[in-house]
């Protein structure tokens, strides 16, 4: 089967909103109908959480898994660190939408990293030893660089 790719508009629903987005879909010559590439439509559905998130102001995968690393934290402390289960940090990192409650919290630290003392204190018997110690210092490194600031 002879194919090629070609650029079009769809439209997507993500959590009850239309959003429509331009993007690339494979097509067969003998038909002209869209023909299923795994890939291109999962491409597809990316650049319309990316367009979801975008509108509505929500951390994005690489925000998040940037975040995680200036932590030094693993995705299991990282997710112990807001109560949260392994998957949901994985399934965040790897393009999965964060609940609006989530992407605010987690903004929230991006933004301003003292938060992160008090989320500490009520999960770090859910963290691994190397992440409690990975925390305290990075959080002696946030407070040393607002006390030289």
């Amino acid at each position: 089967m002879e194919t090629e790719v070609r650029a079009i508009q769809e439209v997507y629903t993500i959590r009850g909103e239309q959003i429509t987005v331009v993007t690339k879909a494979r097509f067969d010559h003998a038909t002209g109908k869209q023909a299923f590439d795994q890939e291109i439509d999962n491409e597809a559905i990316n650049t319309a959480f990316d367009a979801y998130r975008s509108k509505h102001m929500m951390i994005t995968p690489s925000r998040i898994k940037a975040l995680r690393q200036r932590w030094n934290l693993s995705q299991h402390d990282f997710a112990a660190l807001f109560g949260w289960s392994d998957m949901t940090i994985a399934t965040y990192e790897t393009g999965a939408l964060a609940s609006e409650t989530n992407s605010e919290r987690l903004l929230a630290l991006e933004a301003t990293p003292e938060l992160a003392q008090s989320l500490y204190e009520s999960s770090k018997d859910m963290m691994t030893e190397r992440g409690k110690q990975a925390f305290e210092e990075q959080m002696k490194n946030v407070i040393e660089r607002r006390h030289n600031d």
